[in-house]
């Protein structure tokens, strides 16, 4: 099959039309563009666009510039005095940019305007080019995402990834940004500025600049970023690399966008079959994080498995569970202080001097609480089992008073 030129599809009548109107306002002459077939696709004078211009139907057969004065117009369809030039990209003519006036007055003008207009055309064939790999991207990390091992066949995943210049077979770990909505101009949605959400991929693209990442937008205000671990030390130590990137690319989209955003860290994947839990993983960290710590901006998923586990049981059975457990211990005085006790008991590892340091709080203090504890549920609160099951009923009250709260 023949490979179209990209410069014919660059040569728009949109683009023409913008090429003319501001050429023209530059120069103060008329300027108009054909395509190859002489077609007027821009002009300033808006008469013009549909015509055919005859003299270009040559020069785009000759490749080379004409000037024609009042007589030689008069001979030609469309065509009024002045000069054309061909537009050239590559090899090939796409078509010709035209300026309307004297031709002794308007020729100096020419070889400039040319110019000018295959800047842009290259320029916009390159976007192109640019934005076309961009969606690739984005498709391929999100068939990614929903990639299942024995399921799905993997190697036209693995072929993409590779035509794009990524192997997904090597250790990575997902990393996802959600930056906050930024404030639309008037009769504009949240995200339609093309910019607002390519610069968050930019800005990814220069933190996670590893030769292996793979970064991509996701919906309007989101990036994941598909970190190759093998640069930053393998899966076993690029748990501090990945936070300390992900700290710089909040800072950065602060300073660059003035929005606050989030991130999360899945855990390290040994290649594509892992890939989507660690996705999924990183999007759950970021979504439980912001509600649970919204003072915090980057949260890894191992930090979070068992508030995702809590947070998947249906409302009435994490309220049977905490009546359970709790009784009436949540409407007494100075429960926060004790549901933080049992909270930093367990994950201290039921270990007192541990516990007693991380709260502030002397020892004889913290053995004073456990006792009010084991009085209110008639069992030992230190007991790991006794402990563990206040530790979770503790986590579920945290949730439902956060799913309680109204937004913002």
């Amino acid at each position: 099959m023949r490979r179209e030129h990209p410069g014919r599809t660059m040569l728009t009548p949109e683009l023409a039309q913008e090429i003319a109107a501001s050429i023209t306002a530059a120069i103060g002459f008329n300027v108009l563009v054909t395509d190859r077939q002489g077609r007027v696709i821009g002009s300033a004078d808006p008469t013009r666009v549909g015509t055919l211009h005859e003299a270009s139907v040559s020069v785009v057969r000759r490749r080379a510039e004409a000037w024609h004065n009042p007589a030689a117009a008069r001979r030609l369809s469309g065509v009024r005095p002045g000069i054309t030039l061909p537009l050239t990209l590559g090899q090939e003519v796409v078509g010709t940019v035209g300026i309307t006036g004297d031709p002794a007055v308007v020729r100096p003008f020419g070889e400039i305007v040319r110019r000018q207009t295959e800047i842009i055309l290259r320029q916009t064939a390159l976007l192109r080019l640019e934005l076309r790999r961009e969606r690739a991207v984005e498709q391929l990390v999100a068939d990614i995402a929903s990639y299942e091992a024995g399921v799905v066949d993997a190697e036209p995943l693995r072929t993409r990834a590779e035509e794009l210049g990524f192997v997904v077979d090597v250790p990575r770990a997902v990393v996802v940004v959600a930056v906050e909505p930024q404030a639309a101009a008037p009769g504009r949605e949240p995200g339609a500025d093309p910019d607002s959400r390519q610069l968050p991929v930019r800005l990814a693209a220069e933190v996670f600049h590893a030769a292996g990442d793979l970064v991509a937008p996701v919906g309007a205000t989101a990036v994941a970023v598909l970190a190759d671990l093998v640069p930053r030390g393998g899966p076993e130590r690029c748990v501090d690399v990945l936070h300390e990137l992900g700290g710089a690319l909040v800072r950065r989209i602060e300073q660059r966008l003035g929005a606050g955003s989030w991130v999360g860290v899945g855990a390290p994947a040994s290649g594509l079959a892992e890939l989507p839990r660690s996705y999924h993983e990183a999007w759950s960290a970021l979504r439980i994080g912001r509600r649970m710590m919204p003072g915090v901006r980057v949260h890894d998923a191992r930090d979070f498995r068992v508030w995702d586990l809590l947070m998947g049981i249906a409302p009435r059975q994490r309220h049977d569970f905490r009546r359970a457990m709790l009784g009436t211990l949540s409407a007494q005085r100075g429960w926060p202080e004790l549901r933080r006790t049992v909270i930093a008991l367990v994950e201290h590892g039921l270990r007192l001097t541990e516990t007693a340091e991380a709260l502030h709080i002397h020892r004889n203090t913290l053995l004073y609480r456990l006792k009010r504890l084991s009085a209110a549920v008639g069992a030992d609160s230190r007991a790991p089992r006794v402990a563990i099951a206040l530790y979770l009923a503790c986590l579920l009250e945290e949730i439902d008073q956060v799913d309680a709260a109204p937004d913002g």
